[in-house]
């Protein structure tokens, strides 16, 4: 069974968008001094979906200003 959020192209697109992330961050020989920008990037990333996820299901009607909400987030 699938959820309201998972038919939106827009979620979709922040799930591949954080995969990609995530696919970038692993390929980083870094040293341990930037672990922790690492984990900020990564959190970034996936709360996109989340918070697209999250007003889906609070808000059918209001997912226009969710997904606004989502965008300013990840500025």
């Amino acid at each position: 069974m699938k959820f309201g959020f998972e038919d939106l192209v827009v979620w979709e697109r922040a799930t591949d968008f954080a995969d990609q992330v995530i696919d970038l961050v692993e390929d980083l020989d870094t040293n341990r001094k930037h672990f922790r920008l690492i984990e900020q990037l990564e959190a970034a990333s996936t709360s996109i979906a989340m918070n697209i996820a999250e007003g889906k299901g609070r808000f059918q009607k209001g997912i226009c200003s969710i997904l606004i909400h989502s965008k300013r987030l990840a500025v």
